[in-house]
């Protein structure tokens, strides 16, 4: 899987997000399989315009009809996720046929505190940004599948190695 176009991107549109998912369990040195890349935007409108301008450049397309825009309005973005139960909203590649993106709408700590806070890692020469152990810790505290708490237990003993 190689996603380091989009965090190029990303990175030279000054995009303020966050990786959170499996992609940063193994960042922090978890290993894990992952079948996508999962991440948090800063929702304020002017970074999501930043964000589409990426995808639409590298052909992500949105995979339910829905106006990501939306997703700046907090009452809009509660009535994604009550009304369609939507936790993400899911980006396709239509050139690569296996890049998937999914961009979490609901998570519980704001995402200033999560950026403040976030680890760098280095990608060919550009930053690329994602949650600390802490936080994503917590954000897998808040999902609480099966997978999130053996991910929890794996970034406990990394986090106290430390």
């Amino acid at each position: 899987m190689n996603y380091a176009e989009l965090f190029q991107c990303l990175h030279q549109h000054d995009v303020r997000y966050l990786i959170c998912g499996g992609l940063a369990l193994n960042l922090h040195g978890v290993p894990r399989m992952t079948a996508d890349v999962d991440i948090i935007l800063d929702l304020h409108s002017e970074n999501l315009k930043k964000f589409e301008t990426c995808a639409s450049k590298l052909n992500y397309k949105l995979t339910i009809p829905v106006k990501f825009g939306d997703v700046a309005d907090d009452e809009k973005r509660k009535e994604l996720i009550q009304s369609k139960n939507l936790i993400a909203l899911s980006f396709y590649n239509y050139d690569k046929n296996f890049l998937v993106l999914d961009v979490l709408i609901d998570f519980p700590i704001a995402f200033d505190e999560m950026w403040g806070q976030k680890a760098i890692r280095n990608n060919g020469g550009s930053e690329i940004y994602l949650v600390s152990i802490d936080h994503l810790i917590k954000l897998k505290e808040y999902s609480n599948r099966i997978q999130d708490q053996q991910d929890i237990y794996f970034l406990s003993k990394i986090k106290n190695a430390k």
